[in-house]
């Protein structure tokens, strides 16, 4: 089974909470805050005009929503306007516990391998951008990989490996046990963003694509 859910927020309205929301494709059932408030926000978006706000305070507040998938490939798109985040992360899970899991965390972008129990550094995060973040991952053979880009990709990491060989059940989004991260996600997909020349950046801050010359760096055609 591949990955093949999808969400970006925009079947929403600004500063709905998101339990119980059942916008995007492809989900058993609808998205679940076991702990804290979760809100969409037109703040920021990468695709769009809105996406998923956490403001970690003193709690955990996590976002969960149900997905069965044993191989494929996952994106979506990371942002905080924290100058150091801590531990803003995206886990894939099932019964047995964490399984993939990517992190910003300060300056750095982060996953677990679970061959050697420890947080391996896969690249630079800078505060105040997009991020898009890709798994390829295989459960049957407990190896996923990672790359990142803000227009275009970084190579993939090394193989990391998974808790166990069991099927992914669902998505886990939130700020681990830390204070003052702001974070944003937006942009779920089970397709590359990247494939279409343009297709990344379509609003920031709710200002159309059109009207914005460069972002990031990148001029935007």
């Amino acid at each position: 089974m591949a990955w093949t859910a999808t969400e970006n927020f925009e079947s929403y309205s600004d500063n709905d909470n998101i339990s119980g929301g059942s916008g995007g494709a492809n989900w058993s059932g609808n998205w679940a805050t076991p702990t804290g408030t979760v809100t969409v926000q037109d703040e920021q978006a990468v695709e769009g005009s809105l996406s998923l706000k956490y403001l970690q305070a003193t709690n955990n507040t996590y976002e969960t929503r149900n997905h069965t998938a044993t191989s494929g490939d996952l994106y979506y798109a990371l942002y905080c306007s924290t100058a150091s985040p801590t531990n803003f992360q995206c886990n894939l899970r099932n019964g047995g516990g964490s399984q993939q899991l990517v992190r910003i965390s300060s300056t750095n972008i982060e996953a677990y391998n679970f061959s050697v129990a420890g947080w391996v550094d896969i690249g630079d995060y800078t505060a105040g951008t997009w991020l898009y973040v890709h798994h390829n991952f295989d459960q049957s053979g407990q190896t996923y990989k990672i790359r990142t880009g803000v227009s275009s990709w970084s190579a993939f990491s090394a193989d990391f490996g998974t808790r166990d060989t069991n099927d992914i059940t669902f998505l886990s989004i939130g700020a681990d046990s830390q204070s003052g991260t702001t974070g944003y996600i937006d942009d779920i997909r089970a397709d590359d963003p990247f494939a279409a020349a343009g297709s990344l950046i379509k609003s920031v801050n709710g200002v159309l694509r059109a009207n914005i010359k460069s972002w990031n760096g990148v001029i935007l055609e």
